[in-house]
């Protein structure tokens, strides 16, 4: 980021959101981070968006690009939970690290921060309901100031966040 470039907002609804991102991690380059409240891999045609998404995520790792991935997770296994951890055991099965943040708040926000240049923020979940069913918004976002802040304020989070648990008792949970 050499000195700051005109802004760029570009409003991203429904299916512009996951072909926009998609297309945005299949070129990107050296680095992916993620944070949602919600990461659902899924079976069946409505899956389609998220498991395309799901699939540049693969392939841009195999390329080289670091790929953090931040979820919101409890230990006492509510829904979103266990959600969370098998898709986190997926990523990380599949050579991507995903987190979850220990402040005791719930993760909420839905963050991509690609490349040092593109965020994406809004609403979308990374989920069949959020990419197929609900109506949903989110905004692409070219401004190296608010890169900046958002890559900042990731990093703290993700510094301060913990590996999943992979017990067995877990996975016999999903």
């Amino acid at each position: 980021m050499i000195g700051q470039k005109e802004s760029k907002i570009i409003a991203l609804y429904d299916e512009d959101f996951s072909n926009i991102v998609t297309g945005l991690i299949e070129r990107a380059k050296s680095k992916i981070y993620i944070t949602t409240y919600k990461l659902e891999p899924r079976k069946g045609p409505k899956a389609q968006r998220i498991n395309t998404l799901i699939k540049q995520l693969f392939a841009a790792n195999l390329r080289g690009v670091q790929i953090y991935i931040l979820l919101n997770f409890y230990e006492n296994h509510k829904a979103t939970s266990n959600i969370n951890w098998y898709a986190a055991r997926m990523f990380q099965k599949n050579g991507i690290t995903a987190k979850y943040q220990t402040t005791g708040r719930t993760l909420h926000q839905k963050l991509f921060l690609i490349d040092d240049t593109y965020i994406i923020a809004g609403s979308h979940n990374l989920s069949v309901q959020s990419l197929a069913e609900n109506i949903e918004l989110s905004f692409l976002i070219e401004d190296d100031t608010i890169y900046q802040k958002c890559e900042t304020r990731f990093l703290a989070l993700w510094e301060k966040a913990k590996d999943f648990p992979w017990s067995k008792e877990n996975e016999l949970l999903y």
